[in-house]
């Protein structure tokens, strides 16, 4: 799996980039039945990625687990010390920088926005913080109760996901729970089954890889099979109106999950795993946290240069995308190999992680 890993990071930020480009289009279709078809492209998409932050969940499991040596040694505190100060840092440079942004164009400074920046807009960092802390509870549990730890965390996903839906679809859902399950720590247990997982593939790959061996010829099918049913699901969402999308396509649904874990299983189950263009993938897990933090930047500046210079595409959105999404990648693989070539290199991991 140590070949696969890698492969599997850099797919999910390259499909997180494109998510949200495809959101950038999106964001134009007001939801309802009369734009389904026009929106329908757009909607298959950005079902695409949504193995993407689980896969980040699932890889900062195995890694961390990995430093055990398979759970023969003990996750020393250092470890963990290490993998939160390398995300503690950058965040706090990219969330300045984002705000600054902001303030440099229309948007008043202020403490609301400063922390809509740090765990809305930059959400997942908080959320590998979390697990990072968890790990010190989730590693020892794993070498000593593994089955029970997967169940309890499974029950626990299973337990939010219907939480998800009764707050989207029953009415008498009670609305002064809100502030309680949206809560960042409450909102980030939509992936606590993901962690624990990663760190039972990174300590018992081959137990792992020979249950998973009977379902080998049928995992192609689940992954469409699920693909297409989270697709329906927007699918109705969308065409329900704003009241249900895009919450209604959000990643706690059970479809989205189950289409996760299927597509983590197959890269846990497989040695070698061939894509078109494996190599630059691979490549894009090395620079997986300098795509996600500047890419929110770069694309609103791509977006405004854009719409000053060529006002047209923002009307011609199958061009748009692809327009936005190759530049993005782009742009940032640039700045990023600029950066590693500067006299100040030894700072890059402050800035890109």
């Amino acid at each position: 799996m140590r070949r696969t890993i890698p492969l599997l990071s850099g797919l999910a930020i390259l499909v997180v980039l494109l998510n949200h480009v495809t959101w950038h289009i999106l964001r134009d279709y007001t939801p309802g039945f009369a734009n389904l078809l026009p929106a329908l492209p757009y909607i298959l998409i950005d079902n695409l990625g949504k193995f993407a932050v689980p896969a980040f969940v699932f890889t900062a499991g195995y890694f961390i687990s990995y430093t055990t040596s398979e759970g023969r040694h003990p996750l020393k505190w250092s470890v963990v010390q290490a993998r939160l100060l390398g995300l503690l840092w950058p965040w706090l440079i990219w969330t300045a920088i984002f705000t600054l942004a902001q303030v440099a164009t229309d948007r008043a400074l202020t403490f609301r926005l400063v922390l809509e920046n740090l765990f809305i807009q930059y959400y997942f960092v908080p959320l590998l913080l979390e697990y990072y802390l968890l790990s010190v509870i989730v590693v020892p549990l794993a070498k000593t109760h593994l089955k029970q730890l997967l169940w309890g965390a499974a029950i626990l996903q299973l337990v939010l996901i219907g939480v998800f839906y009764a707050r989207i679809y029953w009415p008498g859902f009670p609305p002064e729970w809100y502030p309680y399950i949206d809560l960042g720590p409450v909102r980030d247990l939509r992936y606590v089954f993901f962690f624990p997982l990663g760190v039972a593939a990174g300590m018992r790959l081959r137990d792992l890889r020979a249950w998973l061996s009977r379902l080998k010829p049928v995992m192609p099918y689940l992954i469409l099979f699920f693909f297409i049913l989270q697709t329906v699901e927007s699918l109705a969402a969308f065409s329900m109106g704003p009241q249900y999308y895009p919450i209604g396509a959000d990643q706690s649904r059970l479809s989205s999950a189950l289409f996760a874990l299927t597509v983590l299983l197959t890269f846990a189950l497989y040695e070698r795993v061939n894509l078109p263009l494996s190599k630059f993938i691979s490549s894009a897990s090395t620079r997986t946290f300098g795509y996600y933090l500047s890419h929110y930047l770069v694309l609103a500046i791509m977006d405004r240069v854009l719409v000053s210079v060529v006002p047209w595409l923002s009307t011609v959105d199958w061009l748009q995308l692809p327009v936005l999404y190759v530049g993005l990648i782009a742009i940032i693989t640039g700045i990023l190999e600029v950066a590693r070539r500067l006299p100040v290199k030894q700072y890059y991991r402050y800035v890109f992680g």
